[in-house]
């Protein structure tokens, strides 16, 4: 039962600092894709500009 309750613990453990780290690996891939598709959308716009 002591056993038990210690793999629940480490289980706990681990599951709370990977969800940190999983948060935050989606948080900056979230930022690092707007930055992307806001330059993208800028680019775009000059480059259609340019054309017409």
């Amino acid at each position: 039962m002591n056993l038990l309750l210690f793999f629940f613990d480490c289980f706990r453990h681990l599951y709370y600092s990977f969800s940190k780290f999983l948060f935050a690996v989606i948080v900056f891939s979230l930022l690092l894709f707007y930055f992307i598709f806001s330059f993208c959308q800028s680019f775009f716009e000059r480059f259609i500009e340019k054309n017409h």
